[in-house]
């Protein structure tokens, strides 16, 4: 079932950026209880895990002779061995010529290599997923038209995930949002120009949950439109959980760029200023960055920028707490991808602490040697004398407890 709801601009005297304030409205695509958002489960607190991460490769050539078809992304013509090729694959022929500038050859470079290099970058965001233990995955310039559910569910890892969409336009753009639908059922999604969102209902949480997944264009005149049809949809949907995420192809100030020329009045462009005037609008926390300053690298090594940005509403604080956005390493993309981590860690099992006193009990000697001859494991030696010692450790902490009682809790 679909709604799509027509808001007309009304008075725009909160709003201070004036690009935005002049916008004529929006049409926003309402998408309800979508048949991949999955079930609800009964209600066990848990954090939600976020990631944005960069460009899945996707698509093939067709052939069309030598024609030249422009590019939306550069204003280039993408071309490859006398065919014309979608940007994926033009991007992986590209990767592929830096190798072999590197010292790295190939016997032919065809359709192998470059599904090889499509599959790696598939492999590194299932990877991804998997390490980081991710309940949301947010997905930028996918440049597919049609995303079909087996390659959602080889992306996720398994089934258990539900996602919506935002198909090609040209060669360029594409936003895929994907997420675990064991801790989160589907409300209904909306859908722009330029941003994906979901309106997701965690367990054991009342308040919806509201993520936006962007990707802007080059263009300000667009991303006029875009700031303005992010910030109507919050103002709209009202009170939440917001955490709004992605591609927003602008920096808030010089700071936040290195080695690309802008014109600037006073220190920052006219852009720069507007960008930072929606971004204050939205009333989000926009997530200090760990790892890396710079999300966006040029391959020429010297232009840098921080394009990506995942900003949180203060009520999401409140229900999970106080997490750290990480940039992480890229691989063959220009994107870092970026992870919302939650400083709760794993230390692994707590270090057994052996009390002298139990030696001068007599019975203590008698208790490891029964222990340790009732113990029988078949596997290699360093597994046996693992398991061994860990049953060991439980005899000796259940002895104790009936021998000395809490004394060796109470010591300093």
């Amino acid at each position: 079932m679909k709604k799509k709801a027509k808001k007309a601009r009304g008075k725009e005297e909160e709003i201070q950026n004036q690009s935005i304030a002049n916008t004529e409205g929006f049409v926003l695509e309402v998408v309800l209880q979508n048949s991949n958002g999955g079930g609800f489960n009964q209600p066990s607190r848990s954090s939600v895990q976020c990631s944005l991460a960069p460009a899945v490769l996707s698509g093939g050539a067709s052939d069309v002779g030598s024609q030249e078809v422009p590019s939306q992304v550069r204003g280039e013509s993408v071309r490859a061995g006398g065919q014309v090729v979608d940007r994926d694959t033009s991007e992986a022929y590209h990767i592929i010529d830096i190798q072999e500038d590197l010292g790295m050859t190939f016997k032919g470079v065809g359709n192998e290599d470059v599904t090889r290099v499509k599959e790696f970058e598939r492999r590194k965001i299932r990877e991804l997923v998997q390490a980081e233990h991710l309940d949301f995955l947010a997905l930028q310039e996918t440049k597919m038209d049609v995303i079909p559910n087996n390659f959602v569910q080889r992306l996720w890892g398994n089934s258990d995930c539900g996602w919506v969409y935002l198909p090609v336009v040209g060669n360029s753009g594409g936003i895929l949002s994907i997420w675990n639908k064991v801790k989160a059922s589907l409300v209904f999604s909306f859908i722009g120009e330029g941003f994906v969102g979901v309106c997701l209902q965690f367990v054991g949480e009342l308040r919806c949950c509201y993520i936006v997944n962007v990707y802007a264009k080059c263009n300000l005149r667009a991303k006029h439109r875009l700031w303005s049809d992010i910030l109507m949809s919050k103002r709209g949907f009202g009170d939440g959980l917001w955490c709004v995420v992605g591609d927003f192809n602008s920096v808030r100030d010089c700071h936040e760029r290195r080695g690309v020329g802008v014109r600037s009045v006073g220190g920052r462009s006219t852009e720069m200023v507007e960008f930072d005037n929606f971004l204050n609008d939205l009333e989000l926390v926009d997530m200090p960055l760990i790892g890396r300053s710079f999300t966006w690298f040029h391959p020429n090594g010297v232009s840098m920028s921080r394009l990506d940005r995942v900003l949180i509403s203060s009520s999401w604080f409140d229900v999970w707490g106080n997490p750290n956005v990480w940039v992480l390493a890229r691989d063959v993309a220009d994107h870092c991808p970026l992870v919302l981590r939650y400083s709760s860690l794993d230390w692994g099992p707590k270090p057994f602490r052996f009390n002298n006193f139990w030696l001068g009990n007599r019975e203590f000697k008698e208790v490891i040697t029964k222990a340790w001859e009732s113990q029988h494991f078949e596997g290699w030696m360093g597994f046996i004398l693992k398991e061994r010692l860990k049953g060991l450790k439980g005899v000796i902490k259940e002895w104790s407890g009936r021998t000395f009682g809490e004394v060796e809790h109470t010591k300093k």
